[in-house]
């Protein structure tokens, strides 16, 4: 009885493992079906698969719907492009030899690096500007200073200095009349104006170069590849109506599968216990 039921077993698994294997069928993202003619459809699937995987060996070669049987024609592969945006500021620099202002440099700024392209804008509160140099300067520095009301034509009432300046002239004037006065007029009664006039050198110190430095930001991207797009072509046909199996001759073959296993496993036992038939 053992050795009948794992023969029955055997017989079993082989049937079960001659059957078809069918893998889960991978799902399109986009399917269109176009009616060519009565008899003859045409359906475009497109899959998307992510960057980096392999192809896949899932997608059908034939498949039937709504009673056409649709068979594979072709699959066309291409890239899937989209964008990648990045947020950055760039700093620019200027030289100049005079004192720089924000308005010296552009409002906006084209970018194109690695790919990356965009236009940045400027932000005007990053501006800073900071001398590059100097250098000390003399120059001559002259000046007047006027006097009137004064008794007499008198040297000794005129300053030797003035804002730092020594004197280097005099010019005297009859303050009644208005006419030049030349040389000392002992001590005659005025009132007299003088003009005093004063020379001397002055130093300085001067920025020779200034830099200025201001950021621009903004949002700039590049294209990149997301992944891969398959467009699968399937042409289809009608499916032929089957002949139909009559009911009485699948009855008659299963009884007989029946019958004939009964009897073999009952010749078995049988012979097992040493009766004859």
């Amino acid at each position: 009885m053992k050795r009948a039921f794992l023969l029955l077993l055997v017989f079993l698994m082989s049937a079960i493992y001659s059957m078809p294997a069918f893998a889960d069928a991978m799902q399109p993202a986009n399917s269109q079906t176009t009616v060519i003619d009565p008899n003859t459809r045409q359906v475009v699937q497109t899959y998307q698969l992510p960057t980096g995987s392999a192809f896949p060996d899932n997608i059908p070669q034939t498949f039937d719907e709504d009673g056409f049987r649709y068979t594979r024609e072709n699959i066309v592969s291409a890239a899937m492009t989209g964008e990648d945006v990045q947020q950055i500021t760039v700093d620019k620099s200027l030289s100049s030899s005079t004192k720089t202002k924000v308005s010296d440099f552009a409002e906006t700024l084209d970018y194109a690096q690695d790919d990356y392209t965009g236009v940045l804008t400027r932000d005007d509160s990053t501006f800073m500007v900071s001398g590059t140099g100097t250098k000390t300067v003399r120059k001559t520095v002259t000046a007047i200073r006027e006097y009137s009301g004064l008794p007499r034509n008198d040297m000794s009432q005129i300053a030797q200095t003035h804002d730092g300046l020594a004197l280097v002239s005099v010019s005297w004037a009859d303050q009644t009349t208005g006419q030049s006065v030349k040389g000392f007029t002992a001590g005659q009664p005025g009132p007299y104006s003088a003009v005093a006039h004063y020379k001397g050198t002055r130093t300085s110190t001067v920025t020779t170069g200034y830099s200025a430095k201001v950021s621009y930001s903004g949002s700039v991207s590049k294209s990149i590849v997301t992944g891969t797009e398959l467009t699968v072509t399937y042409t289809g046909s009608p499916i032929p109506t089957p002949t139909p199996f009559p009911t009485f001759t699948l009855i008659a073959i299963i009884l007989g599968i029946a019958v004939a296993g009964g009897a073999f496993l009952w010749l078995y036992n049988k012979k097992k216990r040493g009766v004859k038939p």
